[in-house]
């Protein structure tokens, strides 16, 4: 009986032995325009410098920009893309040796509900349709499927706190990738500064399993956005 209680906690501790974690520390800066064009259609973008800390190094430079629609009842709908480049290697303790290029055709959907006066209900769903660059140009490899959702509290004018959790996973791919990408969790702090800015302050883990088994990313990241608003 001993032998047959043991034998499960000894596959446990090869399993947990086997895995690979690797734990780094990053800040993000984002710049978040918004362009207002009517009471339907606006124009937002992303624009976003990552950094590695501890030691400090560029990890990506990420530029996005989407049409939104108001589809009322709550939910909004966007179209459009980013381009990525990602400095290689992912290890910060090494320099430099090369950078990838990435293109991300996306189409997303957000709602809000409010619960009370004090707290919202968010949503997002979103498809990114990956492609790399390489010898013969970008080529398509995968789809990753997003769902954030989260609970927005007001704590009184101008500040709210955000609690959110988004799951991401692979799909359609060009050859095998990992279905689960990764879960990103984490805290924001916003203040509306104006009517039309507003600083949003972020923690958050990206915990990632990577392309080799048993391996995996633990990433620590704090970042600091700031949200301007142009138009109505």
């Amino acid at each position: 009986m001993r032998t047959i209680l043991l034998y499960p906690i000894l596959l446990l501790g090869v399993h947990t032995l086997a895995q690979t974690v690797d734990v780094q520390y990053q800040a993000w800066m984002r710049y978040q325009p918004r362009w207002v064009l009517n009471e339907q259609w606006s124009l937002k973008s992303d624009i976003d410098e990552r950094v590695y800390v501890f030691p400090f190094r560029q990890h990506q430079y990420i530029f996005r920009v989407q049409a939104e629609y108001d589809l009322g009842e709550h939910w909004k709908g966007s179209a459009g893309g980013s381009f990525f480049q990602q400095y290689l290697p992912q290890d910060p303790d090494v320099a430099v040796t090369g950078t990838i290029a990435e293109v991300r055709p996306e189409l997303e959907s957000n709602s809000k509900y409010k619960l009370t006066d004090k707290w919202t209900w968010q949503q997002r769903f979103r498809s990114d349709f990956r492609f790399f660059d390489g010898e013969d140009g970008f080529a398509y490899s995968h789809t990753r499927l997003r769902y954030m959702t989260g609970m927005k509290y007001r704590i009184s004018d101008p500040f709210a706190l955000t609690i959110w959790d988004e799951i991401l996973v692979n799909g359609m791919a060009i050859n095998e990738v990992n279905f689960f990408d990764q879960n990103r969790i984490g805290a924001s702090l916003q203040w509306k500064w104006t009517n039309k800015l507003a600083w949003d302050l972020t923690y958050f883990n990206w915990y990632q399993l990577r392309s080799t088994p048993g391996t995996y990313y633990n990433r620590h990241i704090v970042r600091l956005a700031l949200q301007h608003q142009f138009g109505q």
